[in-house]
């Protein structure tokens, strides 16, 4: 009977540490998704903004700048809160990538995301800039990559889909 008892004890204390462990480690990813994302906002004139509302300035003749300045800002903050808040496609898509790292290396990585020349480096590219040129380069490639993919598909003696 000690025997059951003392098994159970030392399996209740690994549990409790291993818990424990753990904490610290979600909180070490918490932190790095906290600086990845950072700059994740999207700005009221950043081009994807502008794509998202423009059916409805189109739908919406006549409104006022002051009123489409509004609804841009208010449109930039809940996509953003869309794509990064917690149960996200980009949560789940950090969350998963650095489920294999180490507390070593999860520290490691937040001291990159941390330092100024990055921090720097992250927010020129989520500028509107950066985002117009994105925007323009994926039109550009997605006209690419279906050329490409037609030829593969002739040589191949199967009909054009793109």
């Amino acid at each position: 009977m000690k025997r059951h008892l003392l098994l159970a004890a030392l399996l209740a204390l690994s549990s409790s540490v291993s818990l424990a462990n753990s904490a610290p480690h979600e909180a070490l990813i918490d932190q790095i998704e906290t600086q990845y994302v950072a700059t994740a906002v999207f700005a009221s004139d950043s081009p994807v903004v502008v794509s998202i509302l423009q059916p409805a300035m189109t739908a919406n003749p006549g409104v006022s700048t002051e009123t489409w300045q509004s609804v841009k800002k208010e449109t930039a903050a809940a996509v953003t809160k869309m794509i990064t808040e917690k149960g996200s496609t980009m949560d789940v898509l950090i969350r998963s990538s650095l489920e294999s790292f180490s507390d070593k290396e999860l520290k490691a990585l937040s001291l990159v995301l941390s330092d100024p020349s990055f921090r720097k480096f992250q927010a020129a590219m989520s500028g509107p800039a950066a985002q117009q040129q994105l925007h323009a380069g994926m039109a550009k490639v997605g006209m690419q990559l279906g050329t490409l993919i037609n030829t593969i598909l002739v040589n191949h003696h199967l009909n054009e889909v793109h």
